[in-house]
């Protein structure tokens, strides 16, 4: 929502004056001038950093030939109409931040209780949503400008000691003074000056880490899960603190009615017995809930220990029941209570309940409030947004999970499952509410599987969603939820067990099964689409700055013939694979 009136955005943009459209201009100018629109922004943020506000009018005056050039060289610069349109949606944000400064900029004296924090926010959340839309070799060019720039700061002055201080002596630690730490961008360094704001550099903005996910299923997998967490946090000990995430997927089971409404809550016993059996159900009862939350504080808590970032992905599965259908065209309410409780009562509250008893104010910790359950999602997003609202209050009060991001996650196609009378207008105000949109990214690949074909996959789950009323804001992030290769389903070929084609396998990535009587991996054409395909992944993963938007992270579906870093079972782990994973989250 613009919350700027567009007369004065018009001003900021114009330098505060309107003037005729220059000559035409070289599109070689165009990354200049993003490079100059960088500088600019550094030198307001250096002015507020240092005390001195009023310095930052000169260079919001120049941002107006700078804006103007940027939108006339877009199209001129060779951008896509998808570039274009991330162009425009970011310039269009930082002009609205920086146009909250036009009024107190021009006051007498600036106001002394002017709260810039804020702005600087929405201005680098503008610039790094900027740089997505702009081609790679850009992108180095604004990176070597902004090294430039920072080689021509003079070196700030030390601050002086007191005087009553001693010098140091011939004995005092040579490395002593590394030890203190250097203060963060945009900080005001206390008594020897500001700190110049930079963009991360885009080598490690661009490439999405691809992570490992590991279930809490029933009974065995809850007790399996902290084993399998140290295992995921060996798999991600090259990757950068900030890459290390780990997806869980803890699980609540109903029993469906032929119309796919619930008949009970309750938790599935063994998942290696039969999904339809009665005695593989046990239903909800007053102790189920706090049960799960003493199993999911477990596993967070060891990934906590472990420094490992948490996503969490809820699914509902069904159990007990002669109706064994996916999760995507159940019909539920989160908030209703059928029987012992709610879908959010019996799995959302208790994930809430684990977070603020294990989340350390340094985790990472995204919270999807459900996984390919589209049906219900759309046919009740007031009650979802509802949700949202009340788990970022809650999480907003404890300064250990007021970084908790909450957002729900989608199949690839078909995402509102069966879905009816979906009121587009409540959907569009829940997905403004989301800091990030997940995916079930299992579309079709060619043979052999290219980035385009991820790329592709991409574009058409968010035209998908917008023909449905939703949309992805501009400052949430894209995930791909789950990821992988299923090896297709193996069947009976004259009188023996056959693999599935390698086409078969490409077309329908979705199928596989854990407990088939053959490893499809052993097939050398599948095990050669396999390696494929995680090749094209991590290709796509890494290239970023030509997404839009740009895929945040991504997720392994890490169960059977799906998991090539033998995560839950090693009977399907690729070395090659798992290295080639290895070397992408390293960088």
């Amino acid at each position: 929502m613009r919350l700027v009136p567009l007369g004065l955005i018009a001003l900021i943009a114009m330098g505060c004056s309107q003037s005729p459209p220059g000559p035409a201009l070289d599109p070689a100018q165009f990354p200049k001038s993003i490079a100059d629109l960088e500088g600019q922004v550094e030198s307001v943020f250096a002015a507020f950093d240092a005390g001195d506000p009023k310095a930052a009018d000169r260079p919001l005056h120049q941002m107006g030939k700078t804006f103007s050039t940027i939108k006339r060289l877009g199209g001129p610069a060779g951008l896509s109409d998808q570039q274009l349109t991330v162009l425009d949606d970011a310039t269009g944000n930082l002009l609205e931040a920086l146009g909250e400064l036009h009024d107190p900029m021009h006051e007498e004296k600036f106001p002394e209780d002017f709260d810039f924090e804020p702005i600087r926010t929405r201005v680098t959340e503008g610039l790094t949503k900027l740089r997505s839309a702009l081609p790679a070799a850009m992108v180095t060019q604004l990176d070597e400008a902004a090294a430039k720039r920072a080689a021509a700061l003079p070196a700030p002055a030390p601050p002086a000691a007191p005087a009553d201080e001693a010098a140091p002596t011939a004995e005092a630690e040579p490395d002593a003074a590394a030890e203190t730490p250097a203060p963060s961008p945009g900080d005001g360094a206390a008594g020897g000056g500001a700190t110049p704001f930079r963009l991360a550099s885009s080598s490690a903005a661009t490439r999405a880490p691809l992570g490992p996910t590991v279930m809490l299923y029933d009974a065995e997998s809850m007790q399996l899960a902290p084993e399998r967490i140290a295992r995921a946090a060996e798999l991600l000990r090259g990757a950068p603190p900030g890459d290390r995430w780990v997806q869980l997927v803890p699980t609540l089971h109903a029993r469906l009615r032929p119309d796919f409404t619930i008949d009970a809550y309750g938790q599935m016993s063994s998942r290696n017995a039969s999904w339809t059996d009665p005695a593989n159900f046990a239903v909800a009862d007053d102790t189920l809930a706090d049960r799960f939350r003493d199993a999911f504080a477990a596993a967070i808590r060891q990934a906590v220990a472990r420094g490992l970032n948490v996503s969490l992905l809820p699914h509902l599965d069904p159990a007990g029941g002669s109706v064994n259908e996916w999760r995507n065209l159940y019909r539920f309410r989160p908030s209703e209570t059928i029987g012992a409780g709610s879908y959010q009562s019996l799995l959302i509250q208790p994930l809430a309940a684990a977070i603020e008893a294990e989340a350390s104010s340094t985790t990472r910790i995204d919270f999807a409030l459900s996984g390919e359950m589209g049906r219900s999602l759309f046919e009740h997003p007031a009650d979802y947004a509802d949700l949202v609202r009340t788990l970022r209050a809650r999480f907003a009060a404890n300064p250990r999970t007021a970084g908790v991001r909450v957002g729900v996650a989608l199949n690839w196609s078909g995402l509102a499952g069966e879905a009816t009378d979906i009121d587009r207008e409540a959907v569009a105000k829940l997905f403004a509410e989301l800091d990030f949109v997940g995916f079930s990214c299992y579309a079709p690949v060619n043979v052999p599987p290219t980035a385009d074909d991820f790329a592709l996959a991409t574009r058409n789950f968010l035209q998908e969603l917008r023909s449905l009323g939703g949309a992805v804001a501009p400052d949430a992030r894209l995930v791909y939820s789950e990821a992988g290769l299923g090896g297709g389903y193996p069947r009976r070929a004259e009188g023996a067990m056959a693999y599935a084609s390698v086409q078969e396998v490409a077309e329908r990535p979705y199928e596989g099964r854990g407990d088939a009587p053959i490893n499809p991996w052993r097939d050398p054409a599948l095990a050669a689409l396999r390696a494929q395909y995680h090749v094209a992944l991590c290709e796509y993963l890494l290239n970023q700055n030509a997404a839009t938007p740009p895929v945040d992270k991504a997720f392994l579906w890490s169960e059977g013939p799906w998991d090539p870093q033998g995560v839950a079972d090693r009977r399907f782990r690729d070395e090659a694979i798992a290295a080639a994973i290895d070397r992408h989250n390293a960088g």
